[in-house]
């Protein structure tokens, strides 16, 4: 089975790649830069999801698409979000407008669709509430893909791991204790999350594709069993770094998004993706974090 993942030199595409090749798959990356070298280097195709021809031409060597590439972190959607609309929408309907029958795509969506839940754990029939361009975007692609003739969602929630863009909260904090400087805490750091490793993500997102009963679904996919304040987070970084660095709070002035914007309690229920496609989570908060720490003392990445 031959997979394209747009964006699959990224992040969580680099994981969604691994995990297939784990599952016999053959993963196909499409994407504007190259996946690291290494001796498993892996096919690419060069280009843009704004390339209507050129997603057409690569979803031709296809059996299947999962879809992750769009704009990220919070502080690029909110400062460019005519681009964030773009890569989401356009991207998505290139992805669509390409897909032959019997083509499963897989969407990568976001926990920001809904919100401040109603429900919290939240389960995919919560009606989503976004406050976010990003979410808002993530909401329409959502709904754009419905129109596949094969398609699955999945909502994810704060995924996080080694290589991930400094800008993300938890390499972020971690680099900050590691250098012994003051963890910035925006708002009281009252705020909730239950966080993602990227493994688990990737592993979720690679059931869904090949579970035939995960077709037309949407799922998320995240870790609800450690949900946790982003106070408390600043701690476990800085005891997990054997840091002395304070923690400090800041006014949401100073952050990536406005008091308003921000999501206060961001928690998933699993019992779909658990129930269909066998995701149980399985690295826990210090586990993870732990493997931040060490990927960055190695060089910053994996």
């Amino acid at each position: 089975m031959r997979v394209l993942v747009t964006g699959g030199s990224g992040f969580i595409g680099r994981h969604v790649c691994d995990e297939l090749r784990r599952r016999g798959a053959t993963p196909l990356v499409f994407d504007r830069r190259a996946p690291p070298a290494g001796p498993d280097a892996l096919d690419f195709i060069e280009g843009d999801v704004l390339d209507a021809a050129r997603v057409a031409k690569a979803m031709e060597a296809a059996d299947a698409v999962i879809h992750l590439a769009s704009l990220l972190s919070v502080e690029a959607t909110e400062r460019r979000p005519r681009d964030t609309l773009d890569v989401a929408l356009l991207g998505t309907r290139n992805v669509v407008t390409a897909a032959r029958p019997g083509q499963r795509v897989v969407l990568a969506s976001t926990s920001e669709v809904y919100g401040d839940a109603s429900v919290v754990p939240t389960p995919e029939s919560c009606p989503p509430s976004p406050k976010s361009v990003y979410g808002v975007a993530k909401l329409a692609c959502e709904a754009y893909v419905r129109t596949a003739p094969s398609f699955t969602v999945l909502r994810y929630f704060s995924v996080y791991g080694p290589g991930q863009a400094p800008s993300f909260v938890i390499p972020r904090f971690a680099r900050q204790a590691l250098a012994g400087e003051p963890l910035t805490v925006y708002g009281d750091g009252a705020q909730v999350r239950a966080f993602t490793h990227v493994e688990d993500a990737a592993r979720g997102t690679v059931a869904a594709l090949l579970e035939p009963k995960a077709e037309a679904r949407t799922y998320n996919i995240g870790n609800p069993a450690e949900p946790t304040t982003m106070e408390d987070l600043a701690h476990r970084i800085v005891s997990a770094a054997g840091s002395a660095s304070r923690i400090v709070c800041v006014p949401f002035s100073q952050s990536d998004r406005s008091a308003e914007r921000e999501i206060y309690r961001r928690i998933p229920s699993i019992h779909a993706a658990t129930r269909d496609l066998q995701y149980e989570p399985s690295l826990n908060l210090d586990e993870g974090i732990a493997s931040v720490i060490a990927a960055l003392r190695n060089g910053g990445e994996e």
